[in-house]
């Protein structure tokens, strides 16, 4: 009786282990020099993913603050795995990513979650979601729209604070307790209502290939360009005729009138019918 319980208690411990080790460091308890174990920072210039003990839950969480250095306005980056990889193993059809969060805006930004979900190298699922300002730990749910019937084999997570025109410096959020869904989508879960929207370029920063999705609700021709930091044109992507649907095109930094791009800053930009709408993105080597 006494093995059998014993048997019992260890299956249900793994089981446990299985439903809350989803997303690695997801409750952002680990660091080590200043990094949360598990995720990519852009810290490599000056801080601006740092710990901090207002958290969710537990005794640790993750802040993010936009900062001036040297006169560069710098926005928080915090990605999932390491830089040029796709996250961390997952094996299932999982349908959200949720977590807690507060935020506190200086000017127009918001709080930027996104997701992808890969197989072989290649995106299989998105998701991305914007949101306002939180003064007290809010719960969020990103949900995960399926490109194909693919179960991914692994996915990746993306946080930032996003901004349509100036970011402000002292822009902070707090990010703790990140899971996932562990119900599987249906086959044709990608036939959702649709908007024109433009999701964030995944990964970001990148190097050299990066994914960008978008989704148009009527026919028309769609045009998407990409452009450097002096707002000079370095590549059309895209300028045709499409039907609605949802879309993603590949782009190679070093693939840019026969010339590698340059590490740094750049935009793309996507125009159908009235809807015109632009992104940073940042290529780094």
């Amino acid at each position: 009786m006494h093995y059998f319980k014993g048997v019992l208690i260890l299956l249900f411990c793994s089981f446990t282990a299985i439903i809350y080790a989803q997303v690695p460091n997801g409750g952002f308890e680990q660091w080590t020099n200043g990094e949360p174990d598990g995720w990519f920072t852009n810290n490599f210039v000056t801080p601006t993913i740092t710990q901090t003990s207002d958290v969710h839950s537990g005794s640790s969480a993750v802040k993010g603050t936009i900062v001036d250095y040297n006169s560069a306005i710098l926005e928080p980056l915090l990605m999932s795995g390491a830089l040029g990889g796709k996250g961390f193993p997952i094996s299932q059809r999982y349908t959200n990513v949720t977590g807690y969060y507060k935020f506190s805006p200086v000017g127009s930004e918001l709080f930027d979650v996104i997701v992808g979900m890969w197989k072989n190298g290649q995106v299989v699922g998105v998701g991305g979601k914007e949101f306002n300002a939180a003064s007290a730990y809010t719960a969020f749910s990103v949900p995960v729209t399926y490109v194909s019937s693919n179960v991914p084999d692994s996915c990746q997570i993306s946080v930032t604070i996003a901004s349509s025109d100036t970011a402000h410096p002292g822009s902070v959020f707090y990010l703790d307790d990140l899971a996932m869904n562990t119900n599987p989508t249906a086959v044709n879960d990608n036939l959702h209502q649709l908007t024109y929207k433009l999701m964030q370029n995944y990964p970001n920063p990148f190097n050299p290939t990066t994914v960008i999705n978008f989704e148009i609700p009527v026919s028309g021709n769609v045009t998407l360009t990409i452009y450097n930091s002096l707002g000079q044109q370095v590549k059309t992507l895209l300028d045709e005729h499409r039907n609605a649907g949802d879309y993603q095109v590949n782009w190679n930094g070093k693939d840019m009138r026969n010339i590698s791009a340059p590490s740094g800053i750049y935009f793309y930009r996507i125009q159908s019918g009235h809807f015109v709408q632009s992104k940073k993105m940042i290529l780094l080597k």
